[in-house]
């Protein structure tokens, strides 16, 4: 068992990747996973549907690693990458509620040079005042760095190299949102949990050009 942390996300974001990776890997699957985990209470009982910041860090890096020990490097990424896709379809609503209808009536006329890093920004911002995460963004000149200086992923944990791959596949679909339907060759260089100070991530400017 991962100590408890004190820090937390919030409930609704748990709640989502545990619900996603039912849909996954199916009831049996999440089971073996969340008991590998040392968490076999959310088997029946869900995080709360709400933005209460509860759920302790360390939850949820045991259900990280647990899906890891139970599929293995590459199967846990396919399934965290996912479950981090649903995340932002699922968390970006109360963004569309109040910018929604000026991302279609404007959206292919603003550039992607001035939409994106505002909108990397506000996620970065977001996350950091709705949980204890401590998220920045940096300009490196032909790519943004998207820094996670207090990770839930790696919390307790220690691995050989970087997998925080529900925060990539999260970084993916709202690259694809933001730029209307463009994909990005993000990638994780460096991990807490391997020994790095932050979790970093490359997020390049522009988009991977279809041939």
């Amino acid at each position: 068992m991962i100590e408890k942390s004190g820090f937390h996300v919030p409930n609704r974001i748990a709640r989502y990747m545990i619900v996603t990776l039912q849909d996954l890997m199916g009831e049996n699957g999440l089971n073996a996973v969340l008991r590998r985990g040392g968490l076999p209470d959310f088997q029946t009982i869900l995080p709360a549907d709400d933005m209460q910041n509860a759920f302790d860090f360390a939850d949820y890096s045991a259900i990280c690693a647990a899906v890891a020990d139970t599929y293995g490097p590459r199967g846990a990424k396919v399934f965290m990458i996912r479950a981090g896709k649903a995340g932002f379809l699922n968390g970006i609503q109360s963004f569309l509620d109040n910018y929604g209808a000026s991302i279609a009536a404007t959206g292919k006329l603003v550039p992607l040079s001035f939409k994106l890093p505002l909108f990397l920004r506000w996620i970065s911002k977001t996350y950091t005042e709705s949980s204890d995460r401590v998220i920045s963004v940096k300009d490196m000149g032909d790519h943004y760095l998207y820094i996670n200086h207090r990770c839930p992923v790696c919390w307790g944990r220690k691995v050989t190299a970087p997998d925080c791959h529900i925060t990539l596949g999260f970084l993916q679909e709202a690259t694809h949102f933001i730029s209307m339907g463009s994909n990005f060759h993000i990638h994780q260089v460096s991990s807490i949990a391997a020994g790095d100070k932050s979790c970093d991530f490359v997020v390049p400017k522009h988009p991977v050009q279809n041939t």
